[in-house]
């Protein structure tokens, strides 16, 4: 039968040569703009393009439309490897569009599932010859082709037959490189390189999406190992976008195929800094994570950014091209996180941040983020107030710094969202140690039912003593007028001493916290760390501990190449995480709990006595 089909395809020439044309008249299955874009995205980032096409199927915003974005969706999950979610997408064609044209290529695409999976059978293989190419995909295409060529030279075929098949393969291949490269593998043998077809890609042009498609084009060549593929791909953009936003991106490509983009998937790589005045934070964190890391196999190099943005940078650079690793944890501080993370980003490698500076995944999709941030804090601390204390007027003193405006732009917004207002805000030089002249700037005449201090708990204690000495009820003390106002604040409260150097005026105040070394659920990390380290761990700790774990589940996936990495720490999920989060939320952050705490008759403790967390 199969030799049969070629020979009637032959004897019409290479017009009839695909087998959809056996059909005779067949409508043809246009791309929609938005298939057109995931495939874009999908040349650099597989996972991206899916994204773009599942979203828009959660939205449902074109019926006319889902049949091909939905076919699109499954055609992309398997060329990432996700045969089931791909077949449940085909499957989805067949039943709810049976009238449509996709559903023909909905079958095609399970029968390659089928093949893929290892479970092809002669329907398969008849499906592969028999839907019309005007309804596939381009890369099913190629795949279905490439399959069938290798069937035919099993079979004797001859060598116009091959070539022909051959000769679809690599032009349904034409512009997807990592299909392209499997392709070659498997039919090079078959078609020496200076008979191959040509396969030309899309010519720059002045368009203001030109020197993405550029960059997409260059790091798919290198995602396939094409290095002189890709380096071409990136001088090309180098030379003809300079004032491009992706120079850093294409420099980074060139640098990676210079290497041979060494990639090692059981090598993490750290960064923090083990000299300098964070150096004890540094080298505390390097131990959890070490003890974090034991017994999954896992090689990690850790190295030294002195705490400043240009030595993470240079790190990171070694880390990459030297060392090959899979993903970069860290680095902590401010000064280190933002230049860090960009480099991550334009070098596309995944970086799992250890520092709480706001927005670093807005950066771009590589980066990920384990720290608990100031928004999340903010939001715990709401729900406590706002929605069970039914607090609804606010005053903020923060601290006149980066973190202090954050976390103070972060509250107002909640705030308002939640329905309440911000009555005063102000802020103050954190370097003082004299605030009384701050505390008389606030209002006694305005009913706060909270005041919002973002700052540490040896700060906040002054704060609150300059706010006592200007006659301002607050905490259990009264100066005769006006009902105390708690004061309210985030995670750098969360300390022991905060109730003997604040005494009365800190009573009844709120705060939150992602990490309770008193809450059995996290008892047995406790004993280990104390028992390991001699001392009660902290957030930090707990945090770096279970940002360990969630990059040792990726590690244990075995992620054939760094997009493959981060789509398996994207999916990464904790059983009995210890800092409340278990996995990454859609915008690269662990989505977690929080505990609430107060001050009552001298005493620290968790609001609800240690009831549910605040989610």
């Amino acid at each position: 039968m199969y030799r049969t089909l070629l020979l009637i395809m032959l004897a019409f020439g290479p017009a009839l040569a695909a087998p959809g044309l056996l059909k005779g008249n067949t409508p043809s299955l246009s791309a929609p703009s938005i298939v057109s874009q995931a495939r874009a995205l999908a040349v650099s980032d597989r996972m991206e393009g899916i994204a773009v096409l599942e979203d828009y199927l959660a939205q449902g915003k074109d019926e006319e439309l889902m049949a091909v974005v939905t076919l699109e969706a499954g055609e992309q999950r398997r060329l990432h490897g996700d045969l089931e979610t791909a077949r449940a997408h085909f499957q989805a064609v067949t039943k709810r569009w049976p009238e449509h044209p996709a559903k023909e290529a909905a079958l095609l695409g399970m029968a390659l599932v089928a093949y893929d999976s290892g479970h092809a059978s002669g329907n398969s293989m008849a499906t592969l010859r028999m839907v019309p190419d005007e309804l596939a995909t381009p890369t099913m295409n190629a795949d279905r082709y490439r399959i069938l060529a290798l069937q035919a030279e099993q079979e004797g075929a001859e060598t116009q037959e091959l070539k022909l098949l051959v000769e679809q393969a690599y032009l349904g291949a034409s512009d997807d490189p990592e299909v392209l490269a499997r392709v070659d593998r498997s039919l090079a043998h078959m078609a020496p390189e200076s008979e191959r077809p040509e396969v030309v890609q899309p010519l720059a042009d002045m368009s203001d999406a030109a020197d993405e498609a550029a960059l997409q084009r260059a790091q798919g060549s290198l995602r396939a190992g094409d290095m002189a593929q890709a380096k071409r791909h990136a001088e090309e953009l180098l030379q003809n976008y300079p004032e491009s936003d992706y120079i850093r991106a294409a420099e980074w490509v060139v640098m990676r195929a210079d290497a041979n983009n060494p990639y090692n998937p059981k090598t993490v790589g750290v960064l923090l800094p083990l000299s300098g005045k964070y150096a004890p934070a540094g080298g505390q964190l390097r131990d959890t994570l070490e003890m974090g890391f034991e017994g999954t196999g896992t090689k990690l190099v850790v190295l030294d950014t002195g705490g400043t943005g240009d030595g993470a940078k240079a790190q990171l650079k070694e880390l990459v091209l030297k060392h090959g690793v899979a993903v970069i944890i860290g680095p902590l501080t401010q000064d280190e996180a933002y230049p860090a993370v960009a480099e991550a980003q334009a070098a596309a490698v995944p970086l799992v941040s250890l520092s709480q500076s706001p927005d670093q995944t807005d950066v771009g999709n590589w980066i990920f983020q384990t720290a608990l941030t100031p928004e999340q804090q903010v939001m715990g601390l709401l729900k406590e107030m706002m929605d069970q204390r039914m607090a609804r007027r606010f005053a903020v003193m923060a601290p006149d710094t980066p973190y202090g405006r954050a976390a103070k732009d972060t509250f107002v917004e909640q705030v308002m969202k939640r329905g309440g207002t911000v009555d005063t805000i102000l802020f103050y030089d954190p370097t003082q140690k004299d605030f009384r002249k701050d505390a008389r700037k606030l209002p006694k005449d305005l009913p706060y039912d909270a005041i919002f201090i973002p700052d540490s708990y040896s700060r906040v204690a002054m704060i609150a003593s300059s706010l006592a000495y200007e006659e301002y009820a607050i905490g259990s003390f009264s100066p005769g007028r006006g009902t105390p106002v708690p004061l309210i604040g985030l995670n750098g409260w969360h300390n022991e001493r905060l109730a003997a150097t604040g005494g009365k005026y800190v009573e009844r105040c709120v705060f939150v916290d992602a990490f309770y070394a008193e809450d059995p659920a996290v008892g047995s990390f406790v004993r280990l760390y104390e028992n390991r380290f001699n001392r009660t761990p902290g957030v930090l700790d707990a945090t770096a501990y279970d940002t360990a774990k969630l990059v040792a589940v990726a590690v244990a996936s075995q992620a054939p190449d760094r997009g493959a990495f981060r789509a398996a720490l994207n999916g990464a999920a904790l059983s009995n995480p210890t800092s409340g989060g278990n996995q990454f939320d859609g915008q690269r952050e662990v989505a977690r709990t929080l505990h609430a705490f107060t001050i009552e008759d001298g005493e620290m403790r968790r609001i609800g006595d240690m009831g549910d967390p605040l989610e």
